[in-house]
Order: C-alpha cells, then structure tokens, then sequence
C-alpha cells in the first residue's frame, strides 16, 4: 500500500496457504522462488532490508458496494478485530479482541475522479464523523510492547 498526498495505490500478490504460513513464520524463501514479478520481488526487498515481521491479526467483516460507472467503490466494514498473541492465521481459535466500540463501523468511499451528487447528498444525510482510520492502528494499539511506539 502506498500513499502519496490523498491518492492511494495498492499493488498484490497471489499466493498460497504455504507461502502464507512461511512469511508469518519469518522464512522468505517460499516468495522469493514464486514467478518473478517488479511486485513481487519489491515486497521481497522490503521484507528483508526492514527485518518485517508480523506483529498483529486484523480480522473485519466487510461489505462492499460498486458503482460501475464512476469506479466508486463504498464498503463498511465492521467488527474489528485484532490479535497480537496468535499469529497463525489459520487457527480456527478465536482470541481477537475488539477494537471498535459495539455498533460502530468504518465507511470508506472511494472515487478516482468524481463522486455523483447522489452519493454525496446520501452520505451527508446521515450522522457521520469523518477521521483518517487505520484498521492496522486501531488493532495495534492494544499490543504495544514499547512506550515509543505509535498509538
């Protein structure tokens, strides 16, 4: 995920149950022997010249909403939750733990160009505080282990 003033650009990767389990474990070497891709092989730079590791699950359900003709894409996403203590991500164990207040939700509207009035005037019609979120954040501010990490 990059970030450049207000524009967002995310690039992915596909891959497995194995090169998932490897890369939580530390062990790089799964991604690095995948297809030879420019995002591939800066997501490997990255994770070794940073020393990356995984720090914290976030878990949220999401519901998500496109319309087409502007590539707006509206999703609200709910539930969130994070987890510091089991970091695999395919233990059926549940022991996240909330991070948002019951009932609350994050609503991301997000346009390249144009937002139409009507999805405007719908999103102002309702009681809204508008915030810069970051699911990540909000997960990790209950498993700090250091006193100058961010909140």
């Amino acid at each position: 995920k990059y970030k450049f003033n207000q524009q967002i650009r995310k690039d992915s990767l596909l891959g497995n149950r194995e090169i998932a389990e490897s890369l939580v474990n530390g062990d790089f070497t799964a991604l690095h022997q995948q297809k030879e891709t420019a995002q591939k092989n800066e997501f490997y730079a990255r994770l070794i010249s940073n020393s990356y590791k995984p720090i914290v699950i976030v878990n949220y359900w999401r519901k998500a909403f496109i319309y087409p003709a502007f590539n707006i894409r509206i999703t609200l996403d709910r539930y969130l939750h994070g987890n510091a203590t089991q970091l695999d991500l395919f233990n059926p164990s549940d022991t996240s733990f909330p991070v948002l207040m019951n009932g609350r939700q994050i609503l991301e509207v997000k346009f390249d160009h144009y937002l139409p009035g009507f999805i405007r005037r719908s999103i102002q019609s309702i009681a809204l505080e508008r915030a810069a979120i970051s699911k990540y954040t909000l997960a990790r501010r209950y498993f700090k282990h250091n006193k100058w990490e961010d909140n």
